[in-house]
């Protein structure tokens, strides 16, 4: 494969998300006061009700306490002691605070409690954010035209479009164009991963990005799911849990020569908790990798 794409995700998940999907609020938007983050009016509590969205921040303590309990049971969530819990317990408020108030802002989605609901606005900052350093900025400005050493050193190719002559003899035929295009229709697309607590979405995006230019590039579908758990585990240039830059684990599966199915190294349990298993190296000597790459590039 000559070329590998390579798309700028904050999150491996929310890049797929349905309209309708849940997700927790985004760290981007502007702060909101520490103690009530917003107060919804009784005006807005009833359109809510109206679109068959509940207001979460409206119900008797009891039922909070009681949805928290439920959260905990759901996600496995468990504390170390009392003090602990009365935090996570407070951001759990808080947060039922934020889905209504992008409930009562947004028409297209409904939003509701997942499983970073008990984290802190700096702590989901930490699971989302996009990493970056000077050679990916520069890509980014076009500045890059692959020439350089620490491009060749990366695998990154300059992205070019060969346009074919234009054919003008013959009847003219007007097409018709589809309204959509979905990838997922053609079968190039996997599961999304659940990453769980551990800032790896480095490695999950780089690694659906190769699933499913490879089914594309080979024909080959449904696209195979691939080992992200080698690249997140197994690229020492890269932070595992702690994140890394997607540039890093394309150059990793180049250095490496291909990465392995997901069947053959499946997603660790343990990586929810944002903890990562060593490395299988003596495995990955004999391992048959179910796609390669040899470069990547940004579609500009």
């Amino acid at each position: 494969l000559s070329q590998m794409k390579y798309f700028k995700k904050k999150n491996a998940k929310a890049d797929r998300a349905s309209k309708n999907s849940q997700v927790l609020a985004s760290p981007e938007l502007p702060p909101r006061p520490r103690q009530v983050v917003f107060e919804l009016p009784e005006y807005f509590e009833q359109q809510l009700y109206l679109r068959g969205i509940e207001p979460l921040s409206k119900k008797e303590l009891l039922d909070k306490q009681q949805l928290f309990s439920e959260y905990k049971l759901k996600h496995k969530r468990s504390y170390k002691d009392e003090e602990e819990e009365s935090l996570r317990l407070g951001h759990f408020m808080k947060n039922l605070e934020l889905i209504d108030w992008f409930n009562y802002h947004s028409n297209r989605a409904t939003f509701g409690v997942t499983s970073l609901a008990d984290r802190s606005r700096e702590e989901y900052f930490q699971f989302t954010s996009h990493r970056t350093d000077d050679f990916v900025e520069s890509v980014k400005a076009g500045a890059e035209d692959g020439s350089s050493w620490d491009a060749t050193f990366r695998g990154f190719s300059a992205y070019s479009t060969n346009y074919a002559a234009a054919d003008h003899s013959g009847t003219r035929q007007d097409g018709k164009l589809s309204k959509e295009f979905d990838w997922r229709d053609y079968g190039v697309v996997t599961h999304v991963r659940n990453q769980g607590t551990c800032g790896d979405c480095w490695a999950v995006a780089a690694t659906e990005d190769i699933e499913g230019v490879w089914a594309i590039a080979t024909g080959k579908t449904p696209a195979q799911p691939l080992a992200e758990l080698q690249v997140a585990a197994c690229d020492a240039a890269e932070n595992g849990c702690d994140g890394g830059i997607m540039s890093g684990a394309y150059q990793y599966v180049i250095s490496q020569g291909g990465v392995m199915a997901e069947k053959e190294y499946p997603y660790s349990p343990a990586q929810g908790s944002g903890v990562l298993p060593q490395c299988p190296y003596r495995f990955l000597g004999s391992a048959q990798f179910a796609a390669q790459i040899s470069s990547w590039t940004q579609v500009m």
